[in-house]
């Protein structure tokens, strides 16, 4: 737990109350010179203009009067001008400065501006009158304004405060969870403490001093170049509307994973992921496929409305990419350009390599606002029958697949066995063997292309 002290300073230091702090002070300046000063230069200037009137008024009054010594009428005058609430006294004085008549209110008044106004007959000065006007409305409007500035800045500022506070407290509870988390992950690991920024820079500092959530960030910036937009690219093509079409599905799976995940680290793992989704990629491009969502399965023959022709160039294409990606396989095995590590890797992954022929309905679907592409049917059930008995090392294919000529004249194959698919009807599940002489060449050739690129050297 934190003492006050520090929950203060930490509260004091957060970005948002500072970002609060300044917009409170930009809000109130502009509140200042845009209306409230404004305001009152307006008031005063019509006060002004008020008072100049009345004493231009009472001036022409008292003028006859000064000039004629009539005492009694410029006192009555000044009694009943004293009456007015703007006024709080006046005096009138000859032109040697001798007062004649005076009056004040009798009430005390606290804000108070004085003035005077000459008075001329005829075009001569005959003496002065000295104004004092009661100036308490411009003060009240003030003490007003200020009042209302006082609480709109409390306001605002316990406002300000109070989101700081929670966001604080959602700040705290984030860090303890990501302590406890990382506690689970790194066994020597100890939570941090101090203020936020504090607990921040020790999580990152022990982040990048560790090897293990190093690698592992390594891990994910390789991940980066790789499959997911690419895929969103092949699947552009694909009609909104579903279809039914014949194709030729291939998938890839490492039935081993598990076990192989506690024999070797994360970095060395990564690198075997990592070509098999390369290598998958590529043969998206080589023999015209399009990647599933699922990652590991390629389809082949997704285009609406194909001919006889271009349904034997989908089988042949998915054979040649099954035999090529078996041929990078056999490569990685004996390739001197890596470490042991990853050679004993590679000898030790077992992939099921499936292959299904048939009927298939090709259509959309839509998933957190990302078209997506979805395979079913007949060849879609196929696979799964055929992947669920897979052993590895191997490739096998539905008999189906051998209704396309093209087929044989590529490989060799060999029955495996019989299995049933979910609605209890029987497949005949064929292995393919060697490829063709003429076909055995290309196919190293091309695993030795993709395998090249993805390493960066010559071949």
């Amino acid at each position: 737990m934190l003492s006050n002290d520090v929950l203060i300073k930490d509260i004091l230091r957060h970005p948002l109350l500072i970002m609060g702090g300044f917009i409170l002070v930009a809000v109130n300046a502009l509140l200042l010179f845009l209306i409230v000063l404004p305001s009152i230069n307006s008031m005063k200037a019509i006060q002004f203009d008020q008072r100049q009137a009345m004493m231009s008024l009472i001036a022409q009054q008292v003028a006859p009067l000064i000039v004629s010594r009539d005492s009694v009428s410029l006192s009555d005058i000044a009694i009943n001008v004293i009456e007015r609430p703007i006024l709080s006294e006046i005096k009138i004085l000859d032109d040697k400065q001798r007062i004649i008549a005076q009056a004040q209110q009798r009430q005390l008044v606290i804000y108070k501006v004085t003035d005077s106004y000459e008075v001329n007959y005829l075009s001569q000065n005959i003496g002065v009158i000295y104004f004092t006007f009661d100036d308490q409305f411009t003060q009240k409007y003030k003490n007003k304004v200020i009042i209302q500035f006082i609480l709109f800045n409390l306001l605002s500022f316990s406002f300000i405060v109070f989101l700081v506070y929670r966001n604080d407290l959602k700040n705290r509870q984030r860090l303890k969870l990501i302590n406890n988390k990382l506690a689970t992950v790194l066994v020597d690991w100890q939570p941090k403490t101090g203020t936020q920024l504090q607990q921040i820079e020790q999580v990152i500092d022990a982040i990048e001093n560790n090897q293990i959530l190093s690698v592992s960030q390594s891990i994910i910036q390789q991940k980066q170049h790789h499959s997911f937009l690419k895929m969103m690219q092949q699947w552009r093509n694909i009609s909104d509307k579903g279809f039914y079409t014949e194709l030729c599905l291939l998938n890839v799976r490492c039935i081993n994973s598990d076990t192989l995940s506690r024999q070797f680290d994360a970095y060395t793992l990564n690198y075997l992921w990592e070509t098999y989704e390369y290598t998958l990629y590529k043969l998206t491009q080589l023999y015209r496929a399009t990647q599933l969502p699922e990652g590991s399965m390629l389809a082949f023959g997704m285009e609406h409305e194909v001919g006889e022709r271009d349904i034997e160039l989908a089988a042949s294409n998915c054979v040649c990419a099954a035999k090529v990606f078996e041929q990078t396989l056999e490569i990685l095995k004996k390739d001197e350009h890596l470490d042991d590590n990853k050679r004993t890797l590679f000898n030790q992954a077992k992939f099921a390599i499936t292959i299904s022929f048939g009927t298939a309905f090709v259509a959309t679907t839509n998933r957190l606002g990302v078209n997506l592409p979805m395979v079913a049917g007949d060849v879609y059930n196929d696979m799964q029958s055929i992947s669920s008995a897979h052993v590895g090392d191997e490739i096998w294919v539905n008999s189906e697949l051998f209704s396309n000529q093209s087929v044989g004249e590529i490989v060799e194959a060999s029955v495996v066995r019989d299995t049933n698919r979910f609605d209890g009807s029987e497949i005949e599940i064929w292995q393919l063997d060697n490829a063709k002489k003429s076909y055995q060449s290309i196919f190293n050739k091309q695993a030795q292309t993709i395998l090249t690129k993805y390493h960066g050297r010559p071949s």
